[in-house]
């Protein structure tokens, strides 16, 4: 054999030590952290090198220098085979080899190669490969590290990315603990590697998975339609909700039940067109935040009525404009005060025994409270009504007062597209008021004549604009039933009646407000003692303030 080995092909493998899965702790509270308290002062890893043999070679010399080349001398081994395993610390490093034949004669050095022996891949008994954790904040989780020393390392690199690649954190730490504030409701993958003084990493990282789920959602928040013409259903959803999940159901009056409509699991978005084909009646609508590795919030809930038949734009203006006229329905309450400037007649043919007595009072100021209550159907177009007034004037320096009820049936009638017409048909009680007198300054009583009897009313209502309307009114009352008289004897036919006009606002869903004139005439007669008649009247024009309010 030869001396010219210059140029030979040789293989070199370094022999890392095989890593191990350690065992997995439970990350529901830190795990306790190892210290590096020593390391060996010279860590070394098994190294093999491998060549290609060369015929008649007897032995071979394996040169093995230390980069860069200083004080460390460089190590030359023997081997009878074209392998050669050994111990060598972390660190570069050329070799070349030689052969030798049987008279132990060297041949020509190869050329050098480099090699460079990394550290050993880290190892954890804290760490899981796959690690989940329950978050209580919504948005960064702290998350410990542990890792066991690795011989000859002076730092690490930890690397933590997203599922995607991107990377959320690099830091560089000589411990072998960090702890990571980390965001929530993410798959994140980290990579652990082992840093020497000459920038050598380990030979594989340590690597792994961690999943961190977020707390519970906070509740959407529906909006409540405004009107029953529902074309569209919207809520507000909770912040980091990526969906909703939801479901509307109808109520069926025959079973009891709640019906389902329409249903979907993962909804994106805030609003939901209502279907013109869904039918009417009382609705129920349930939806959920959802997102990914959050849990799910709880449920929000409203309940609504939805009209039946057409729900268009050009539907609920109409309706909406005979809200200006139209009561809710069930109990409402109303009250008025009427601001009156009075005239009174009164003929008593009693008076001074012979002839009758005729005195005016024009013009005298007055007023009258008034305050009812009733109660109209759903379901039908009837009702009923009550009122209770309260009237007086100052003549003489004396303010007689009277009063009167009234209880009614109402019904309703729908008159084209903006009107109404109210009918009032019953019984009245009323008093007036008798002064008996020859003159003002000779004022003898004043006396009262009741009587009852039957009552009729309209009132045709225009709607001019979903707040605005209109009213027109007249009320007549005939006494035909003596009560009281003020000598006893009965009472004789006689008529009252009002008309007015009134302008209507609408001041919320459940009150509106009215004000207008209206003229009154009350009249009274009965029999006198000497078989003639005595008769009372007083007429007025009323300043009319009236509310009406829905319980």
């Amino acid at each position: 054999m030869t001396g010219g080995m210059a140029g030979f092909l040789f293989l070199l493998i370094a022999l890392p030590a095989l890593a191990q899965t350690p065992a997995l702790p439970d990350l529901t509270r830190a795990p306790a952290l190892p210290v590096l308290t020593q390391a060996p002062a010279l860590p070394a890893r098994d190294v093999s090198l491998e060549w290609e043999s060369i015929e008649g070679a007897a032995t071979y010399d394996v040169e093995v220098t230390r980069q860069p080349n200083g004080s460390v001398p460089s190590e030359v081994h023997n081997s009878a085979e074209p392998v050669w395993k050994g111990r060598l610390s972390p660190g570069r490093y050329q070799v070349r080899v030689r052969s030798k034949d049987r008279r132990r004669v060297p041949g020509d050095w190869s050329e050098p190669v480099a090699l460079t022996v990394m550290l050993e891949p880290p190892r954890s008994d804290a760490m899981k490969y796959h690690a989940r954790v329950e978050a209580t904040d919504p948005e960064t989780h702290p998350f410990p590290f542990a890792w066991n020393p690795v011989p000859g390392a002076e730092g690490y690199e930890l690397r933590v990315e997203d599922r995607d690649g991107r990377l959320l954190h690099r830091i560089e730490v000589s411990e072998t603990s960090a702890r990571l504030d980390l965001p929530v409701a993410r798959e994140l993958k980290w990579s652990l590697s082992a840093k020497n003084g000459e920038g050598l990493l380990s030979e594989t990282p340590l690597s792994g998975g961690i999943e961190i789920r977020g707390p519970a959602l906070d509740k959407p928040e529906p909006e409540a339609p405004p009107t029953p013409f529902v074309r569209e259903l919207k809520w507000e959803n909770a912040r980091y909700a990526a969906n909703v999940h939801y479901s509307l159901q109808v109520h069926d009056p025959r079973t009891g039940q709640w019906k389902t409509v329409d249903m979907r699991k993962e909804f994106t978005g805030d609003r939901l067109k209502f279907a013109p084909g869904w039918p009417g009646g009382r609705y129920r609508f349930s939806l959920r935040s959802q997102a990914g590795l959050r849990k799910a919030s709880k449920i929000a809930s409203i309940q609504f009525d939805v009209v039946e038949g057409d729900r268009s734009e050009g539907a609920e203006y109409a309706a909406m404009l005979r809200q200006s006229i139209v009561r809710t329905t069930g109990w409402f309450v109303i009250a008025s005060y009427l601001v009156t400037g009075m005239s009174y007649t009164g003929i008593n043919a009693d008076n001074g025994g012979t002839a009758p007595l005729q005195v005016d009072l024009p013009n005298n100021f007055g007023g009258t409270g008034r305050f009812g209550a009733g109660w109209l159907s759903g379901r039908s177009p009837w009702g009923f009504l009550g009122i209770a007034d309260l009237s007086g004037f100052i003549v003489a320096g004396q303010n007689p007062t009277f009063m009167s009820m009234e209880f009614n049936a109402v019904r309703r009638s729908v008159i084209g597209r903006n009107g109404e017409l109210r009918q009032q048909g019953g019984l009245f009680y009323k008093e007036m008021p008798e002064i008996i007198a020859r003159d003002l300054n000779g004022i003898d009583r004043i006396d009262k004549i009741v009587a009852v009897g039957p009552h009729y009313g309209f009132e045709y209502w225009w709607a001019l604009s979903p707040k605005l309307g209109f009213q027109v009114n007249g009320h007549l009352y005939g006494s035909l039933v003596s009560v009281k008289t003020p000598t006893g004897h009965p009472v004789a036919a006689s008529l009252s009646y009002q008309a007015g006009l009134l302008g209507s606002y609408r001041l919320s869903e459940r009150a509106s407000g009215l004000i207008g004139y209206a003229y009154r005439q009350d009249a009274q007669a009965y029999q006198s003692s000497g078989e003639r008649t005595n008769s009372v009247r007083i007429t007025g024009h009323y300043l009319n303030l009236f509310l009406e309010w829905a319980l």
